[in-house]
């Protein structure tokens, strides 16, 4: 079970947002057979935004493993600033220095913390790299 995890723990924050897409097409589908329309729920831009970017992260992790972890930044990035949207309800919290504010989706947020505690291995040997460099 060890050697499965070490092997595939990069798929970990794809399976999450797996998860929350796939809550999505739930929610589409019950609606859509159901006759109440007082939660009625459309797919919008972002939702297929979302579902195209989550089937082309599951290609590039099995066909082409380099470009797996630019795809997976990529979505982590545009769905922290909301251009793409994982789940049913557009979620965003907002950040605000004085004049300016930052909106950004909390979901994407936690799975980047959550990519970023896998690979903390990887990033502590970056920075330890990148000091001996400055020194």
């Amino acid at each position: 079970m060890k050697q499965l995890y070490k092997k595939h723990k990069q798929l970990i924050p794809l399976i999450i947002l797996s998860f929350f897409t796939i809550w999505i097409l739930i929610r589409f589908i019950e609606n859509t057979l159901s006759r109440d329309t007082d939660t009625y729920f459309i797919l919008n831009r972002n939702n297929y935004y979302a579902l195209i970017a989550i089937a082309l992260g599951y290609i590039s992790y099995y066909l082409i493993r380099k470009a797996y972890k630019y795809i997976l930044i990529g979505m982590m990035v545009l769905g922290l600033f909301n251009i793409i949207n994982f789940t049913v309800f557009e979620m965003s919290t907002t950040l605000s220095f004085n004049s300016h504010s930052i909106i950004f989706q909390p979901l994407s947020l936690a799975v980047g913390l959550i990519t970023l505690a896998i690979n903390l291995d990887k990033v502590g040997d970056l920075l330890s790299v990148s000091e001996e460099k400055q020194e």
